[in-house]
């Protein structure tokens, strides 16, 4: 189940080593077809069963994969969300009935690259963020992703990043 903290069993601040199911992101099969930062040893990628952790067939059918981001601790601090890039699949809206309204909604676009949208939804107390980010100009969409993080962590969100490849070297 999505909630407060993260999804199913994977809670922030949660030790990694608490979670069943997870790899680290060096053992992924596909971990070349991402680039991430600050580096593999920093994530792990949930290799359960998605239906069980966030009990919503939308959900299932949706995500690709889920990657958490660990501190030094090897306490999570960073929830990502990989989605399938579907258009038929509404992500915002799915998000929107399990937190509520949004919080906010930027359009964000820059010289050739396509428009951005970022959404955003708060915890009711304020602590946790959900953020929903996707591209939407035709073939150069990218894929949909979730970041759940503490606000007060905020800073992470532009240090911990999974990036799908679109392209091979």
């Amino acid at each position: 189940m999505l909630h407060d903290l993260g999804i199913g069993e994977i809670h922030l601040g949660k030790k990694i080593t608490a979670i069943k199911e997870v790899i680290p992101f060096g053992a992924f099969a596909l971990a070349g077809d991402y680039i991430i930062s600050p580096g593999p040893s920093s994530f792990y990628c949930f290799t359960g069963d998605i239906l069980s952790a966030t009990g919503s067939i939308e959900l299932l059918l949706a995500i690709e994969h889920i990657f958490i981001g660990v501190d030094k601790n090897n306490r999570v601090v960073i929830i990502i969300l990989h989605f399938y890039n579907n258009p038929e699949h509404d992500i915002p809206a799915i998000l929107t009935r399990y937190y509520g309204p949004p919080a906010s909604i930027a359009d964000i676009e820059m010289e050739n690259t396509p428009v951005r949208q970022h959404i955003f939804w708060n915890t009711e107390d304020k602590e946790v963020q959900i953020g929903y980010s996707s591209a939407t100009a035709g073939d150069k969409a990218t894929y949909p992703m979730m970041v759940i993080a503490r606000m007060r962590e905020r800073p992470l969100l532009g240090e911990y990043t999974v990036i799908k490849r679109t392209w091979r070297l």
